[in-house]
């Protein structure tokens, strides 16, 4: 009969042997240490979505419960085309206003994050900054609108 402290006997018992224990550990500890890395680096890609995302809200100025379309990516993949719509949404406060990537918020996990960055990456900000010009005018006509009726009910 084999010792049981044998690697023999540890092999037919199912037991690990005492250097594969050793990589065991040593595996672990590389996965406590990635793990690490990969959490603090997906912090801060998250803190980054969400910081550009208030910025770019900020510039819509919605107002609560606003829905805005912000821009429109299109992409092609695998023969088939893809839109994604960034829309701004307004919340009861400012620090609650976001961009969002066809309905998930940017900053939510990393897959949405990293999917915003890669946009960014290929014009998003363009096509933003597009939209914003496209209503100037538009607010503009507004402005000049609402000047003449308030000159209009000034007492002459």
């Amino acid at each position: 009969m084999a010792n049981l402290t044998s690697p023999t006997a540890s092999a037919e018992c199912g037991l690990p042997n005492v250097n594969d224990m050793a990589d065991v550990i040593d595996s672990l500890k590389r996965l406590e240490r990635v793990g690490s890395e990969n959490s603090k680096t997906t912090e801060k890609l998250l803190a980054a979505a969400g910081a550009l995302s208030s910025l770019i809200a900020q510039q819509f100025r919605p107002a609560d419960g606003d829905d805005i379309l912000a821009a429109t990516m299109d992409e092609t993949s695998e023969g088939f085309s893809l839109r994604t719509n960034y829309r701004v949404r307004g919340g009861k406060s400012t620090d609650l206003d976001r961009l969002y990537r066809d309905r998930v918020y940017v900053a939510l996990n990393r897959d949405v994050a990293l999917a915003f960055s890669k946009d960014i990456a290929n014009g998003l900000l363009d096509r933003i900054i597009e939209t914003l010009a496209e209503r100037i005018p538009e607010s503009q006509a507004g402005i000049d609108a609402l000047t003449i009726a308030t000159a209009n009910l000034e007492p002459k």
